[in-house]
Order: structure tokens, then C-alpha cells, then sequence
């Protein structure tokens, strides 16, 4: 019998509170807060994807997953826990999403200064 799939709870990306494979927290299991997944990805059918596949999975029932598409879906947002999941770094507002990231975080995140790190490396790469 084919597995029914939940259906998503914002298909579409909304400014500031629209619905990260690397984890800006230590252990998201039990330090996502709130029921927000934030997910940053190379594009929205990357997020689709990663949705379909583990929005089910037991450490996320109960979340809402967010797809991070610009910096501005992240405003008046504490302390935002997610992934980056695919080719995340090739997305064209990446540097101004990871950096917002950095902003809505209260203390230091080593998490996230290591995203920012790759970020600027993978630009200047391309440079």
C-alpha cells in the first residue's frame, strides 16, 4: 500500500513567516524550540524534495517546515533552527540569508559562523 504523504503546510513562500545537509544547531532533535524547521536551499523544488522525502520523519513531526528564499522571510524571527540542504551555497541570496541568520540569533552560533565561512569560500571560488 503506497504511503500517504502529509500535505504541505505552505506550498509557497510567504515574507515573514513562510513555511538549513547541515544543521545550524547542535542537536535539533531537542533544541528546536518552537515547531519551525527554517530550510535553506538551492531552490524550491530542492526544498519539495527534501520535504516529501523527510518531512515525515519522527524528529520532525509536529514542525511546520519554512522555505527560506530571501533574507526578509526571516524578520522579527529569534533564534531560528533548520538546515542547508542541497546546493544551498548556489543560491543567488545565500550571503544575505546566512548573514540574516547570524542577525535573528541571540548569542553566537558556531553553527552558523561555520555556514558563513563556507559561503564566503565557496564565492570567493567562483571568483
Amino acid at each position: 500500500m503506497a504511503k500517504k504523504r502529509r500535505p504541505l503546510p505552505n506550498p509557497t513562500p510567504v515574507p515573514h513567516h513562510s513555511p538549513w545537509k547541515n544543521i545550524w544547531i547542535d542537536d535539533m532533535d531537542e533544541n528546536i524550540v518552537d515547531n519551525t524547521v527554517w530550510i535553506v536551499a538551492g531552490s524550491f523544488a530542492e526544498y519539495l524534495d527534501y520535504y516529501h522525502k523527510y518531512g515525515g520523519a519522527a524528529r520532525f513531526q509536529g514542525k511546520t517546515f519554512c522555505y527560506v528564499d530571501n533574507p526578509d522571510v526571516l524578520k522579527g524571527v529569534k533564534n531560528p533552527h533548520g538546515l542547508c540542504i542541497g546546493d544551498w551555497k548556489n543560491h543567488p541570496k545565500a550571503i544575505e540569508i546566512i548573514q540574516k541568520l547570524h542577525d535573528c540569533h541571540n548569542a553566537n552560533n558556531p553553527a552558523i559562523h561555520k555556514l558563513y565561512t563556507e559561503i564566503l569560500a565557496h564565492t570567493l571560488k567562483g571568483v
